[in-house]
């Protein structure tokens, strides 16, 4: 539910949801749930402006997934951690982000590979703006 609310820009009430579901998940040890509902959290914060808590909050995520081993979904957070980066005007670290979900997303042959090549096109050509530092083609985490 928490997830519907923040995609319906409801992001308070997406936190609490959330927030009210992973002592619950935690509980029953269901970690794919906990990697989701971290995910939402840190989305719903990205949307409300809180950088830093939507930073902490994807982080709690991937650690969650990738424990997992869950590529897609890793893809997926690394991929919306990226846009919270870039929202905080981080373009390494979105940069960054973006590439490791492309790798991921590229090695699985997924079809949404190709819109995150368009933001790292996107981002490398605000680079190569004159007066603004020009950024390398790729980069490896």
């Amino acid at each position: 539910m928490g997830w519907s609310h923040a995609r319906l820009g409801d992001y308070a009430q997406a936190l609490t949801c959330c927030r009210q579901a992973l002592p619950l998940l935690e509980e029953f040890d269901d970690r794919e749930r906990q990697a989701h509902a971290w995910d939402s959290i840190a989305y719903a914060h990205h949307y409300l402006g809180q950088h830093s808590q939507a930073v902490t909050c994807y982080r709690h995520a991937l650690d969650l997934c990738r424990d997992l081993g869950d590529r897609p979904l890793e893809a997926d957070i690394l991929n919306r951690f990226g846009d919270a980066h870039h929202a905080a005007h981080d373009p390494d670290a979105a940069h960054d982000d973006w590439q490791h979900a492309l790798d991921i997303l590229t090695e699985l042959d997924h079809p949404h590979a190709d819109q995150i090549r368009v933001k790292l096109a996107a981002l490398n050509f605000a680079g190569s703006v004159p007066g603004a530092e020009a950024r390398p083609a790729a980069r490896g985490l």
